[in-house]
């Protein structure tokens, strides 16, 4: 029987039907819920269907039973397009009291079930706990262009970084941008900055992405991945190593096969000489990625070896600090400085350190400090950091020595 005549106000006078946020529906609505349609019939005149739903969850009026009869708008009005829905659809439902039926707001919307409270009172699309469901493991994972997952990604070589987790659990369908930021860790600076957007459903995820990278230089990488409106994806950190393609690591290679003697290869300044532990060829990296690969096993350094790269942590006092020669078999460290007054070093001996020769008992209880070849009393404090040494020094002091029982894995 049909009870008076339901009225859609927006639609008057050929007035296109408003945009009204979830925040301002969720104000209007006498009724909000997510619900599955189980049946559509014949509504209470002839441009209305009747819609009866499942409800899974009310958002507000809870209500004592678990299915509501609401009426729908039947297309037709180019105007107006109201939403239409059919049996099995999944959808968020505004609903509202036109002439003492539930009659469904023309913003009602199919959905996922990742609908939250915060979403429908909250400004912002993303709350402040913007994923529903089970947390991922990860956000980002790395792969190469062939779906293998690489140990150490190529230089020169395609990588391809994926995050499955994309969100949306605003009660909108709405378009997602998620950017890929990659930038190098030890310069700061910016080599990788992509866009990817998602066009994705109200309350629904997780989204997936992609995008392809090609790093062009021996590095530490930080990758961030973040939405239009927050950060949604932890760092990933990633050595880049090209030494196994001989293509790309031309000057070592050359240098070894013109008959160069391997520990007598020379790098540019800023690089470090490493061997591959698989077929003992030469390559030039980054200091810092050097220790790293050593310490993964990939390779190993020449013993003992110089460069300017602090890793230390080191802060001196009364003078500046030349050059660090490492020694992983015989567990030393020299600290080769030049003096202007007395002073002091202060120094930590970092985990990637202490990787560097497994075989050896930790640095940690044993150690010796030598100061221009004389033995100094210095003790050792442990931090979090690693193992941490306080030297003083008079003017004139070139050699600070540490040599551990031993420079090896920390516990």
């Amino acid at each position: 029987m049909l009870i008076g005549v339901l009225v859609v106000p927006s639609a008057q006078n050929g007035k296109a039907i408003p945009y009204f946020s979830p925040q301002e529906l969720y104000k209007l609505s006498a009724m909000v819920f997510y619900g599955q349609v189980l049946t559509k019939g014949p509504g209470p005149g002839p441009d209305y269907y009747y819609y009866q739903v499942q409800v899974i969850t009310y958002f507000k009026n809870q209500q004592t039973s678990d299915t509501i009869t609401v009426a729908g708008h039947k297309p037709g009005d180019p105007r107006a397009p109201y939403p239409q829905f059919e049996v099995g659809d999944n959808a968020v439902f505004y609903v509202r009291k036109a002439d003492g039926i539930n009659t469904i707001y023309w913003n009602s919307q199919k959905a996922g079930n990742a609908c939250t409270m915060q979403s429908f009172l909250e400004s912002s699309p993303i709350s402040a706990n913007p994923k529903i469901g089970p947390a991922p493991s990860t956000h980002i994972y790395i792969e190469d262009a062939k779906g293998i997952m690489p140990y150490i990604p190529l230089t020169n070589h395609t990588s391809v970084f994926h995050d499955d987790d994309v969100w949306n659990n605003y009660p909108e369908s709405r378009t997602v941008p998620v950017t890929l930021s990659i930038r190098d860790e030890d310069d700061g600076q910016q080599v990788f900055n992509q866009t990817q957007t998602l066009e994705m459903q109200a309350c629904s995820g997780p989204g997936k992405v992609q995008w392809n990278f090609v790093p062009t230089q021996i590095a530490n990488y930080v990758a961030t991945v973040t939405d239009d409106k927050s950060k949604i994806s932890e760092i990933f950190n990633s050595i880049y190593n090209s030494a196994a393609d001989s293509q790309i690591i031309l000057p070592p290679l050359k240098q070894f096969k013109s008959g160069v003697a391997p520990k007598e290869i020379k790098c540019n300044d800023n690089l470090q000489l490493i061997f591959k532990t698989e077929d003992n060829s030469p390559a030039c990296v980054k200091t810092n990625v050097a220790f790293r690969l050593s310490a993964l096993g990939w390779g190993y350094l020449p013993s003992p070896f110089i460069t300017k790269t602090d890793l230390l942590n080191s802060t001196i006092s009364g003078g500046k600090i030349k050059e660090f020669q490492y020694d992983p078999q015989s567990a030393s460290i020299i600290i080769k400085i030049q003096t202007v007054s007395d002073g002091s070093l202060m120094v930590t001996i970092p985990k990637i350190i202490t990787d560097l020769n497994p075989s050896h008992k930790p640095f940690k209880d044993f150690h010796t400090v030598l100061v221009d070849g004389m033995e100094e009393n210095i003790d050792l404090i442990p931090t979090a950091n690693g193992s941490s040494f306080t030297i003083p020094f008079t003017n004139g002091t070139q050699d600070i020595e540490i040599i551990g029982n031993q420079v090896g894995q920390q516990n």
